[in-house]
């Protein structure tokens, strides 16, 4: 080796690595589109849910419906055709809500009910005041079979 080229590069003075500095991390954006995918997450989850409990409603709205019509024969035995019409009546109104509640989506439904709260809200009251007085009484015979038999 030539002395010349050890002075060289002993007296060439060392060159420090390039440190690369990362970008700024904006924190209030990241965090933004973290909370953006998380509530994505959650209302699509939310929806499953209420699209399940909705089939899930739609059957135990039919299984009333088919206990009322069964107890209508029962109504009209006891208490005279007119409570068994009434069960029956009831029953189909019981049916239709089902067949309502499995044809719609939960939008579709909740658009549905407001609609029909907004526009006959004393129909609606009326409505429930006489399926729960339906429901009553046909749970009332029940109860009077059971501790019979």
């Amino acid at each position: 080796m030539d002395t010349n080229s050890i002075n060289e590069t002993a007296s060439s003075e060392p060159t420090e690595p390039k440190v690369v500095k990362p970008e700024p991390i904006n924190l209030e954006t990241t965090l933004r589109e973290h909370v953006k995918s998380v509530a994505a997450q959650a209302n699509a989850k939310a929806r499953e849910t209420a699209s399940q409990g909705l089939n899930t409603a739609g059957e135990v709205l039919e299984n009333v419906a088919a206990t009322v019509e069964d107890s209508a024969h029962k109504l009209d035995e006891r208490f005279g055709k007119t409570y068994g019409d009434f069960a029956r009546k009831a029953a189909d109104a019981v049916s239709g809500a089902a067949n309502t509640v499995r044809s719609k989506d939960v939008d579709g439904l909740l658009s549905v009910a407001r609609d029909t709260v907004r526009k006959r809200p004393m129909v609606v009251a009326g409505v429930a005041a006489a399926l729960g007085f339906a429901l009553t009484r046909v749970l009332r015979v029940g109860e009077d079979e059971h501790l019979d038999g």
